[in-house]
């Protein structure tokens, strides 16, 4: 059970005062203190309607991933100057003592929400890494990014956001190989994890091995929202890297084998429904159900379902895929291929 205790005190405060009142919420009324046991730093620039949401996420990661996260309102439009700081600790049980996690909330309108990195960098634990978080839609161009990009040591965005997924993937794949930029993140590529696992292990067998030059089509039905429309996209892009296919005109990819239809189909259900691969007779098919964290793995041939098994794999809320990201460090290669061919995709 995790106890939020958030602080009346507001307004423009200093960072010696911000220090000490949350020293102050982490003491318990018999006088101990919980511990700060910070693992990270997590940086969030957000939105006020967003914002109660990545509240609720900080709260829910506070137990595995006590961390002080600093989440930015940011109004750099607004027609007045200021910056408003709002405070919270959540504090939980942990191995017979107290962990707390922090909050530091800070609306800024104006100029100050033009100089995040100023308002950040004294507030970071020192020799902790920093996770910069856009849980919105992301703005490479956004005034303040330049800036707090160069406080991060990882730059977890959400693709599924996006109102143009193909294009934000692109520029994804752009900003990618920009070395200014630290090591990224994407949480619609750690969704995807359970698929390209149960993929991958299907044609693990040493007799299904050369099976995977042969491949001749590829369903992907996703439901067509952006969640859906960016995985679909990962996932193809994942593919075609892997088995080093190139995105040909109209949808079509060549390979070592030949070509390969890639068909992106919509269909009401999870963002991700269903992947099928079809490879002579035989069709190798993942599914998932709506809100479901179960996968169904299947072989068909001829309208038979030769083999069969359904896993629990999935992540199934912003949460744990968040925390899932939280653990990796390092450049992820396989997203960084995706996104190279998916750019490669959009251009054609």
């Amino acid at each position: 059970m995790t106890e939020t205790r958030a602080s009346d005190a507001s307004g423009r405060m200093s960072v010696g005062a911000i220090e000490h009142e949350l020293a102050r919420l982490r003491m318990n009324d018999d006088g101990t203190i919980g511990l700060r046991a910070s693992v990270l730093n997590l940086v969030v620039v957000t939105s006020e309607e967003a914002a109660p949401a990545v509240t609720e996420l900080v709260s829910g990661l506070s137990g595995r991933f006590p961390c002080r996260a600093i989440v930015f309102i940011s109004e750099p439009e607004a027609p007045h100057d200021d910056f408003d700081v709002g405070l919270a600790a959540f504090c939980s049980t942990r191995g017979g003592g107290q962990v707390c996690a922090e909050q530091i909330t800070i609306h800024a309108c104006g100029a100050p929400a033009r100089h995040l990195e100023s308002l950040a960098e004294p507030l970071l634990i020192p020799d902790l890494p920093v996770f910069l978080f856009y849980p919105d839609e992301f703005d490479p161009d956004a005034g303040e990014f330049g800036s707090m990009v160069s406080l991060a040591d990882r730059l977890i965005v959400d693709s599924g956001r996006a109102s143009d997924p193909e294009g934000f993937l692109r520029r994804l794949s752009l900003l990618a190989e920009d070395p200014g930029v630290p090591d990224l993140g994407d949480l619609e590529w750690v969704a995807l994890s359970p698929w390209r696992a149960l993929l991958a292990d299907m044609f693990s067998p040493p007799e299904r091995a050369g099976m995977l030059e042969g491949i001749e089509r590829v369903r992907i039905i996703h439901d067509g929202g952006g969640e859906g429309r960016a995985r679909a996209l990962l996932f193809a892009g994942w593919l075609a890297a892997s088995l080093g296919w190139e995105p040909e005109e109209g949808g079509s990819f060549s390979g070592p084998g030949g070509g390969i239809e890639v068909l992106f189909e919509e269909s009401r259900g999870a963002p991700l429904r269903r992947v099928e691969i079809s490879v002579r007779d035989l069709v190798f098919r993942v599914s998932r159900c709506r809100d479901a964290a179960e996968f169904r793995a299947e072989v068909e041939r001829g309208g038979e379902i030769m083999a069969g098994r359904t896993v629990h794999l999935g992540y199934s809320s912003v949460e744990e895929i968040l925390g899932e990201e939280l653990q990796h460090r390092g450049d992820d290669r396989n997203l960084l291929d995706a996104l190279k061919v998916v750019g490669r995709m959009v251009e054609r």
